[in-house]
């Protein structure tokens, strides 16, 4: 079983895998058409009637018995999606964000265009960033009973919030497994955020996506999508147990330092 970011923004079916001002929010990844030869991403999201389980079942694909589905979020802050290779590096998964999922859509136009969710964090993603706090958060649960010992998928972490804010928000993206977070960065056990991933700190995992005017803009071209910045496709493997329930989490929140 796989999994991606999720296919996801989690990515491909052989992995299953605030308060104050209101900034740009980031999204988990993920293209537009316009007059382009290549596919426009195109995400659908839960306003259309599709439903969490349904971005479950995009995740897991076929013969993966899940159960005990479980959302928290919006219907406008998750979808599934299609036509993501040429920006993202997978072409099909589904999208978690803090704010609209549907305004991940490229060409860039904008150092912030989505709102805020205006929903509550999530205490699991707070463990990890302490002492911040999270807020706008979307999570999506279920339990499932793998055939095999291991569980592979790939992610992409995007957001609107490079490159000006990473110095002051840390907002955050995590894959728990059986309650263990094993979104991390490749080699380590660096979890994924604006502040562990960019210009600076592990810039082998960072794509600069930046508009011209922007803090550091990137060289054009730029990618077909919206959010400033956003990680390589990053795989993760880890070990599940066979024939037994397991359960995944799959997070995603703003989060602003406590001063």
């Amino acid at each position: 079983m796989n999994t991606n970011w999720l296919r996801r923004l989690l990515g491909d079916r052989d992995s299953l895998p605030s308060a104050g001002r209101r900034r740009p929010s980031f999204r988990p990844y993920l293209e537009n058409l316009e007059s382009r030869l290549v596919p426009a991403i195109m995400p659908t999201d839960l306003t259309t009637g599709l439903t969490p389980t349904n971005l479950v079942q995009t995740l897991v694909g076929t013969g993966v018995t899940f159960s005990n589905v479980t959302y928290k979020g919006t219907n406008t802050s998750s979808a599934k999606f299609t036509g993501g290779m040429p920006s993202i590096g997978f072409d099909a998964g589904i999208i978690l964000s803090t704010g609209l999922a549907d305004s991940v859509v490229g060409p860039n136009k904008s150092t912030g265009t989505s709102k805020g969710l205006g929903t509550p964090g999530d205490t699991d993603l707070d463990a990890i960033i302490a002492p911040a706090k999270t807020n706008d958060a979307t999570v999506l649960e279920f339990d499932f009973v793998p055939k095999g010992t291991v569980l592979k998928f790939n992610f992409v972490f995007g957001s609107d919030e490079y490159n000006e804010f990473v110095s002051s928000f840390n907002d955050v993206f995590a894959f728990f497994l059986n309650n263990k977070n094993v979104a991390l960065l490749p080699g380590t056990n660096t979890p994924v955020s604006i502040k562990n991933v960019n210009l600076n700190t592990n810039s082998q995992f960072f794509r600069n996506n930046a508009l011209p005017g922007d803090v550091s803009p990137a060289t054009p071209p730029l990618l077909d999508i919206e959010c400033d910045g956003l990680t390589t496709v990053l795989t993760v493997t880890a070990s599940v147990n066979p024939n037994v329930t397991n359960h995944i989490k799959l997070a995603i929140a703003d989060a602003v330092e406590l001063a």
